[in-house]
């Protein structure tokens, strides 16, 4: 109901009025409260807003990849094809600095699932697989499981399908 004024306005008025006011606490009372902030953590209901706090509070390159998944733009590629993909997006999206930027060897590894240089919260996990050819590394997406752990993460939308990819 945010940003309903109707709503709130009737809300308020209705908690003007003693009775409803002495109910609503009655109710309140009724609840069973989380014992620890874990339980009330695991409980948040997957909501719009919650996608879009997930989506604003994600990485660069996560951001990249559910844009390219969701207008059917991600590629097979080397690295750093990819990777200047990657700057062009953020320079477009004005979702960054270039100062900021990712090395082109940290991008690939964050590509590729290396742990160790991903965030706890944000771990996206086997997405591509790396080949060598001709002296560079060809990253072969798996769109399904990119997108299966996008979901997971919740930057996409559980009911999402992506069009146009294999």
């Amino acid at each position: 109901m945010r940003g309903n004024e109707a709503y709130f306005t009737a809300y308020a008025k209705h908690l003007a009025n003693d009775r409803v006011k002495y109910a609503y606490f009655t109710y309140l009372k009724s609840i069973t409260a989380f014992e620890t902030p874990i339980q009330c953590q695991s409980t948040i209901p997957i909501t719009d807003a919650f996608r879009d706090l997930r989506m604003m509070n994600a990485p660069m390159y996560h951001k990249w990849l559910v844009d390219c998944v969701r207008n059917g733009t991600l590629e097979n590629g080397y690295t750093g094809e990819l990777y200047q993909q990657f700057t062009r997006w953020v320079t477009q999206s004005r979702d960054g600095r270039a100062e900021n930027m990712i090395s082109v060897t940290a991008f690939g590894k964050l590509l590729m699932g290396a742990t160790e240089v991903q965030q706890q919260n944000y771990e996206i996990g086997m997405v591509c697989e790396k080949h060598k050819s001709h002296g560079h590394m060809l990253m072969t997406w798996n769109v399904p499981a990119l997108v299966t752990q996008l979901k997971k993460i919740h930057l996409l939308e559980e009911d999402f399908v992506p069009e146009n990819m294999e």
